[in-house]
């Protein structure tokens, strides 16, 4: 990883498939660059390890095992971090941590009369405030909510959405990846099923804060959608959206688009090797983390114990785990000391794997 809050993402081929992930760090400019790229370094490793073994699998993965593995993961690059803070003594505020949005499609066979054909399933994750937005030339729908003072009180029915937003400390978040042990984490896991053409946007707060995005897509999604505008040209755009309207934050951005195709050129939901996902990312800004009591905590909405996972291996996640571990720890050494950051470039970066990512439905 670069050493500068610029961050160019490699597309690692495997087969067809797609990832997407934006992290804003949490606990300042060093602190929170650490972080979001610890993370994102850390989910690659161990997401590319998962779809190379669901790639192997005969049969198709239920849904609910492949939600328990990916939230396992998450689980594993909180206590990454959660660890470095512990080690560095890091208290309160001064912890560093990282909001999370993450897509991924993940390729699996089915047998039919004609041989074997893939098919894909999309799958979102989020922590903290970091968005995904499903965009048509029709609506813009927001597939997150934020995890932050607002959304807490208005889903415990404490205030109205009014109200809250009122409050000194509305945008202040309540969980973020990293800052506390994996008891205290929450990730939102949701799987997408895409039946039109579309954008998925992945974005941070810089972009989506005062409600650009709602404001300004239709501005965009028709000429992408048309093959008027590439999605390079489409991430510039909303880069250069978000700094002039919303300056006083970074910005960090991934399109993933999704196109039909006939059942005789591919599976119904496939994601078209044509396209190409793009990211733009610059240094975390300090997030501010709202200090919750374990009281305050009960009321946010907790998922239900599930059973342990069946059909992929156990040793998948272990492996992965020991070998991102040995990954990071020469990485980490080198990332004590981050630059100071720097206004972003033109060039928009990639996250994802191979080529274009697809986008979510619902």
């Amino acid at each position: 990883m670069p050493a500068g809050p610029w961050d160019r993402g490699r597309a690692a081929s495997a087969g067809k498939i797609k990832l997407g992930i934006v992290c804003d760090g949490v606990g300042g400019h060093e602190g929170g660059e650490v972080a979001s790229h610890l993370a994102v370094q850390s989910l690659r490793i161990q997401i590319q390890a998962l779809l190379a073994e669901t790639e192997k699998e005969s049969r198709i993965l239920p849904p609910q095992v492949f939600k328990q593995q990916l939230e396992a993961i998450i689980r594993i690059v909180n206590e990454l971090i959660n660890f470095q803070n512990d080690n560095q003594g890091r208290v309160g505020r001064q912890r560093m941590g990282t909001t999370l949005a993450l897509a991924v499609a993940i390729p699996q066979r089915v047998k039919t009369e004609s041989g074997w054909e893939r098919i894909h399933e999309v799958y979102l994750a989020h922590v903290g405030d970091s968005r995904a937005y499903w965009i048509t030339p029709d609506y813009c729908h927001l597939l997150t909510v934020d995890d932050d003072i607002v959304g807490r009180e208005v889903k415990a029915g404490r205030q109205t959405w009014p109200l809250a937003q009122e409050r000194a400390d509305a945008g202040a978040l309540t969980q973020a990846v990293g800052t506390r042990g994996g008891d205290h984490l929450r990730p939102h896991l949701q799987r997408l099923v895409l039946d039109e053409p579309g954008i998925l946007l992945l974005c941070s707060d810089g972009l989506s804060d005062h409600y650009r995005i709602e404001d300004a897509w239709a501005n965009y999604i028709g000429l992408i959608i048309k093959d008027i505008v590439t999605l390079d040209s489409a991430v510039a755009s909303w880069i250069e959206l978000a700094n002039q309207k919303n300056g006083h934050d970074n910005t960090a951005v991934v399109l993933m688009q999704h196109k039909l195709y006939t059942p005789s050129e591919v599976s119904p939901v496939e994601l078209g090797d044509d396209d190409h996902p793009r990211e733009e990312r610059v240094a975390p800004r300090g997030a501010k983390l709202y200090g919750e009591s374990a009281e305050a905590e009960e009321v946010v909405a907790t998922p239900t114990e599930s059973q342990p996972p069946k059909g992929l291996p156990l040793w998948v996640l272990v492996t992965s785990g020991l070998i991102l571990l040995a990954a990071v720890a020469g990485w980490w050494l080198l990332m004590r000391a981050p630059s100071e950051p720097t206004l972003p470039p033109d060039n928009p970066t990639e996250v994802p794997l191979e080529s274009a990512p697809a986008p979510p439905g619902q």
